[in-house]
């Protein structure tokens, strides 16, 4: 760990692969939802602090000892494929930030949510490829539930966008309890539906 994240400190500091190794080699779930959700000035400083502390944090081996050289690191396919699905989300999010100012207030409402959507879909993203490097396989797909019926009724623009703030937050609270899988399921496919509703 210590001489991947030294590494990255040295180098130009290539902001997705920073967040992959404190999504990696982190502890907090609110900095890893901070660094997911935006890539601003602010994102970086904090992306480097962190970083930097898990060296500082990192004991050194012994003097007596010499480490092995390690093999010109690779990138996994499947790895790979994960940070090329990530890219145009990345550059959507950043096209969203940059017309914030530039829409109306009902359409700076929808942009808000879709960039909380993408910054979701980006740290399960980073959270899947941490798993991948400690356990050399994916993580195990969530199930998969059909939406509420209920939710066919709601045809006002206002109101399905009232549901997909509860919904979203709800998500936010149950994307870290693996106990409530089925829960977050049946969420998720709520979310699709409305999601397809205002996009229709």
């Amino acid at each position: 760990m210590n001489a991947e994240i030294s590494t990255w400190l040295a180098s130009e500091q290539d902001y997705e692969t920073g967040v992959a190794l404190y999504e990696q080699h982190g502890a907090s779930g609110l900095i890893k939802r901070l660094l997911a959700a935006s890539c601003t000035s602010y994102s970086r400083e904090v992306l480097a602090r962190e970083l930097g502390k898990l060296v500082a944090g990192t004991p050194a081996p012994p003097s007596h000892t010499h480490p092995p050289q390690a093999p010109a690191a690779t990138t996994p396919d499947v790895v790979q494929q994960l940070r090329d699905a990530r890219r145009p989300l990345l550059s959507e999010r950043e096209y969203l930030h940059a017309r914030l100012e530039l829409l109306t207030e009902a359409e700076r409402g929808e942009a808000a949510l879709r960039i909380l959507d993408l910054g979701d879909k980006l740290q399960e993203s980073y959270a899947a490829e941490a798993y991948y490097a400690q356990h050399g396989t994916l993580p195990e797909p969530p199930p998969v539930a059909a939406p509420e019926p209920a939710l066919e009724q709601l045809t006002t623009r206002p109101d399905i966008q009232y549901r997909l703030k509860l919904l979203r937050t709800q998500r936010s609270k149950l994307q870290d309890r693996p106990d409530r899988a089925a829960d977050l399921a049946q969420v998720l496919a709520n979310i699709d539906l409305l999601e397809s509703k205002l996009s229709q």
